[in-house]
């Protein structure tokens, strides 16, 4: 993930609406980036027709850094302020053992739709760590299409730079088989 953003704004004072000769002015710059790896193994314990499902076992590695930068600026009158600058990071590095079950449900006549999901728990550097997915699916003799939703948790040590994150959203893919 590589997301940032980047905010300008300016302010006037007024007190009971007559305007006073003060403005401020601040610039924000905000960068996140992070990579999160989910390495796990699995042993099948059921597998009927329409049905499987897996213990899975493994570690997940979380990598993150977060900067910010500012500038604020103004004025009394035409007597300027001394600018005031700063920033700020935090990183973070983190591995986790975690065990889960993994899995899918076939149903309709052929088979062909299912319903995959995985749920995984861990801890480790981490207080605790989640992680959800499921979705719907199709298998043609050729390929699967599959939607998913995935959520992640993570509650992370108090006192650290950071406490607790979640990260969540779709995901669509193609299995190819030949």
């Amino acid at each position: 993930m590589d997301v940032g953003d980047s905010q300008t704004g300016t302010r006037e004072a007024t007190i009971g609406g007559i305007g006073l000769p003060v403005n401020a002015s601040a610039n924000v710059n905000l960068d996140l980036n992070s990579w999160i790896w989910t390495l796990t193994g699995y042993y099948r314990t059921l597998d009927q027709p329409g049905m499987t499902l897996d213990v899975v076992a493994g570690a997940r590695y979380l990598d993150i850094e977060q900067k910010v930068n500012w500038v604020a600026t103004g004025n009394v009158g035409s007597i300027p302020v001394p600018d005031r600058t700063g920033a700020g990071e935090a990183n973070l590095t983190n591995w986790d053992a975690l065990i889960g079950l993994r899995g899918r449900f076939a149903f309709g006549a052929q088979k062909s739709w299912f319903v995959p999901f995985y749920l995984d728990v861990g801890t480790g550097d981490s207080d605790f760590t989640w992680q959800g997915i499921a979705g719907l699916g199709y298998t043609f003799r050729w390929c699967e299409v599959v939607a998913t939703w995935r959520y992640l948790y993570y509650d992370l040590p108090s006192g650290g730079a950071i406490d607790d994150m979640n990260f969540s959203g779709p995901a669509i893919g193609v299995t190819f088989r030949w």
